[in-house]
């Protein structure tokens, strides 16, 4: 029996909400889960924050954000791929995106808003989506003009682009990451002069962190460069998996969140895992299928438009990466990926 494009459909978004169940958090997610546990909101990613809380309304727990993610995802990728449903079946299972959309962070949140925005024929839904996108990720405001230049006339998308630049301008100032200060400073083989941060208290000492590295790096700019590329290489490089290290478990039960995972997860990771040897979890693949494709088809002002997007998100991780992520490079794959299925179809 042959099952329909829409029953397909269904199926793939099946598999991504068994895999990604309960939803795994990274360091980030952590420290945005305990924000919104006690009511707060993120001063570097509001958006994210926001949104969550929003969905702890109807679903408690990290799963509320994962399947918020899922539905805008699934939205705006059956939309770009203009209905087909064999083809956004086939984006949800691909390795890449299927480990991205398990993740709850700011990432793949911005990826799965910046892909409804793409989708969306309203504008001023498109245009309240890039806002939280941008919420989410700041430097995501670079990743937006592109997407407003295909979707907007020139003089209205240079006047929205200037409003979120100068928005992600402004978290850009009072976020203080400590975390990826620390692995800057780790990276030059400085000695951090404050005791190490507990995840569950993400924002202590966070301004004597990030004042240290500050320091170094005007001291040292030849050592924060290399520190950066080398970053940022290991990103490019590192097949993103969404397995918990033994201290992020540990952190995970102490703010309640379930750990376990289904035996349907476990084999599925086994595949991912085998994949993990290949190329389908690089994200080096990507940029370079999105670089190749963005020289062929700079006659399509879409896969223009969304592919510049990508690539240009995916460099600003060169100022922001911490380490390789699941999510980091989701939004670069989908775009690369939606190229390759837009090329498919037009051969």
């Amino acid at each position: 029996m042959r099952l329909s494009p829409r029953w397909l459909l269904a199926v793939a978004c099946v598999v991504v909400l068994l895999y990604a169940y309960p939803g795994y958090l990274d360091a980030a997610g952590l420290a945005q889960l305990r924000l919104v546990e006690h009511g707060g909101l993120s001063p570097d990613a509001p958006g994210f924050s926001l949104l969550w809380r929003i969905a702890q309304l109807f679903v408690a727990g990290p799963f509320a954000l994962v399947l918020a993610q899922a539905a805008l995802f699934t939205y705006g990728a059956r939309a770009l791929l203009r209905g087909n449903e064999r083809a956004t079946a086939l984006l949800l299972v691909m390795p890449p995106v299927l480990v991205g959309l398990s993740t709850v962070s700011p990432s793949a949140l911005t990826a799965a808003l910046l892909l409804a925005a793409v989708g969306t024929e309203r504008p001023t839904v498109r245009r309240i989506v890039l806002l939280l996108a941008v919420a989410c990720t700041p430097l995501a405001a670079l990743a937006a003009v592109p997407l407003l230049l295909l979707r907007e006339k020139r003089t209205t998308a240079l006047v929205i682009g200037g409003a979120l630049l100068a928005l992600g301008v402004a978290l850009m100032f009072v976020t203080l990451d400590a975390d990826r200060a620390r692995t800057e400073l780790a990276g030059m083989n400085v000695p951090v002069e404050v005791p190490a941060l507990d995840i569950v208290e993400p924002y202590a000492h966070r301004a004597e962190i990030v004042k240290q590295r500050d320091d170094v790096r005007r001291a040292q700019p030849g050592d924060y460069a290399a520190e950066r590329a080398g970053i940022f290489a290991r990103v490019l490089t590192s097949p993103g998996t969404s397995q918990r290290s033994p201290e992020e478990r540990a952190l995970a039960l102490k703010l309640g969140v379930p750990t376990g995972t289904s035996f349907f997860h476990d084999a599925l990771a086994a595949i991912l895992g085998v994949l993990a040897f290949t190329p389908l979890l690089w994200p080096v693949l990507y940029l370079l299928i999105a670089v190749v494709l963005l020289g062929r088809e700079r006659r399509r002002p879409l896969l223009v438009a969304l592919l510049a997007s990508g690539l240009v998100l995916e460099l600003t991780l060169v100022l922001t990466a911490s380490g390789a992520s699941p999510a980091g490079s989701l939004w670069l794959a989908t775009a690369a990926l939606v190229g390759l299925f837009s090329l498919r179809e037009s051969t």
